[in-house]
């Protein structure tokens, strides 16, 4: 039962197997996990805990493959050592979800009125929202909701709940779908209903106001690069003038057209002293000068900084006019453990982060980069995972969230898929548009709804142009962040509260 559950979600992720694209398969979450509750309903919490370990684990090692990918065909790790290295992630994750089966089960057993109808979703909500911050930061990478990204309705209470509230209605719905093949309970499929149509009325009301908002907001010319340089070359030195090359002769061909020209990730292979005031605009392809310092370029590079007598590292990106002066900068805040730097040195101290150019520092805070009377939100690489960044940049004054990454590292797998789908939901959250500038794909721009609406296609050279819509305003999640999963914690400790008064 948990095998047959842990593959129905595996599927319902965005997927590609051996190069090839599943189609969204989004509507197997709705029933994917009814196996795994018949089973739950006569479990003891311990055994309860060990069934959804062992889902969690299917559906994440299903969901993780393409980190084995990324560390042994790009990070040269030894086989074993990928291979261990990706069990051991999926486990880790999985012990969340098999932690909020434990306790929902014993909750339930406590309280036969919530019973696993109310006590799975607000656990595995929570646990969910564990991951978001926790080990070495958090990876809320291949969570529930992203299999439905592309049912924009069903999304839209993500600027009220986050994320979470979407996961809590997908476990809540396989609960009820699950009790009622035992036994029809006419109270609970009118709670179901009532959610559902709930949910969906607010979808579809916010799709319209989000377009009638998007008709008559300003709007900022773009320009997104995808190059599509292979990883295996991106840093050989035998490659470097050709990549230039193309960098520039892309950028070149969008000056005249655009407002603000986005690089990928590490797109500029010269590495800047952080004090850095201006470069030579020539060497970013542009030799045109128009009004207001147009083209602005956000360029994706390496800042160096001198600290405690050696040379370290930011993963930073740059907004420059077109006379070459350096705007702002913003050095990636959320780096990735292990790739670019290695947590609990003490303990890891024998180990290097995989990143070729070694160590890097953390950025200051979620800090916008202000583009004339705007302002816009640089999120370097997996940082539009986390929806405490995109909501901190909104809450400086954001109007524009940007995302540039290299997920070159993962090669033909279902990880752009993935990361695009997480994209999405920041759009939702923080009621924003959201553009993507990758080395391989998924270059794209997404609405405020969640809505992919131009996207380049993948593994190919190409470029985007799109006026993108700046809105304004913040969403109740914006202002209020995490209330929903910190509603489901209050409910638990005042059950917890209230037993131990009745004992």
């Amino acid at each position: 039962m948990s095998l047959l559950s842990g593959i129905l979600i595996a599927l319902s992720f965005p997927n590609v197997f051996f190069g090839w694209k599943l189609p969204n398969l989004g509507f197997l979450a709705w029933f994917g996990l009814i196996p795994l509750i018949l089973a739950l309903q006569k479990s003891t919490p311990r055994r309860a805990f060990w069934l959804g370990f062992f889902t969690a684990t299917i559906f994440f090692l299903i969901g993780y493959y393409w980190i084995y990918v990324a560390l042994h065909d790009y990070g040269e790790i030894s086989v074993v050592s990928s291979l261990l290295t990706t069990v051991l992630l999926a486990s880790v994750m999985a012990l969340y979800i098999g932690l909020a089966c434990f306790l929902a089960v014993w909750f339930a057993s406590k309280d036969k009125a919530g019973g696993l109808l109310l006590w799975l979703p607000i656990f595995w909500t929570l646990t969910e929202f564990a991951r978001t911050y926790i080990p070495f930061g958090g990876f809320p990478w291949a969570h529930l909701a992203i299999s439905q990204s592309n049912y924009t309705p069903l999304i839209q209470i993500a600027d009220l709940t986050g994320y979470y509230g979407v996961v809590f209605l997908l476990v809540w719905f396989n609960v009820w779908a699950a009790e009622s093949l035992k036994k029809f309970s006419r109270p609970k499929t009118m709670v179901t209903a009532v959610l559902l149509l709930l949910v969906l009325s607010y979808g579809f009301y916010k799709n319209y106001a989000v377009r009638q908002a998007v008709a008559g907001a300003p709007t900022l010319k773009v320009g997104l690069i995808q190059p599509n340089i292979s990883q295996t070359e991106k840093w050989v030195e035998a490659f470097l003038s050709k990549h230039r090359k193309v960098f520039e002769t892309m950028a070149a061909g969008l000056q005249a057209n655009v407002d603000l020209i986005i690089w990928p990730e590490t797109g500029w292979f010269e590495t800047l002293w952080v004090g850095a005031q201006k470069i030579n605009p020539e060497k970013i392809g542009v030799t045109l000068q128009r009004e207001e310092g147009k083209p602005f370029t956000l360029l994706g590079l390496s800042f160096s900084t001198l600290k405690e007598h050696r040379e370290r590292y930011y993963n930073s990106a740059a907004l420059i006019d077109a006379d070459g002066r350096i705007w702002g900068k913003y050095h990636k805040v959320r780096l990735v453990p292990f790739g670019e730097y290695v947590p609990l040195k003490k303990i890891f101290s024998s180990l290097k982060p995989v990143a070729a150019i070694g160590d890097f520092e953390r950025g200051d805070g979620w800090t916008p980069l202000t583009l004339g009377y705007w302002k816009i939100a640089p999120l370097i690489c997996y940082e539009d995972i986390f929806p405490q960044a995109s909501r901190a940049m909104v809450r400086n004054g954001a109007h524009l969230l940007i995302n540039i990454t290299n997920d070159a590292w993962y090669g033909f797998t279902s990880a752009a898929y993935q990361h695009l789908a997480l994209a999405q939901f920041r759009a939702v959250e923080t009621r924003r548009a959201m553009v993507r500038a990758t080395n391989t794909g998924m270059t794209a721009v997404i609405d405020p709804s969640g809505r992919v609406v131009n996207q380049a296609p993948w593994f190919e050279q190409s470029v985007i142009v799109h006026r993108v819509p700046l809105l304004s305003g913040q969403t109740v999640y914006t202002k209020l962040g995490n209330w929903f999963a910190g509603g489901c914690l209050l409910l638990v400790l005042r059950t917890l509260l209230l037993r131990k008064k009745s004992n």
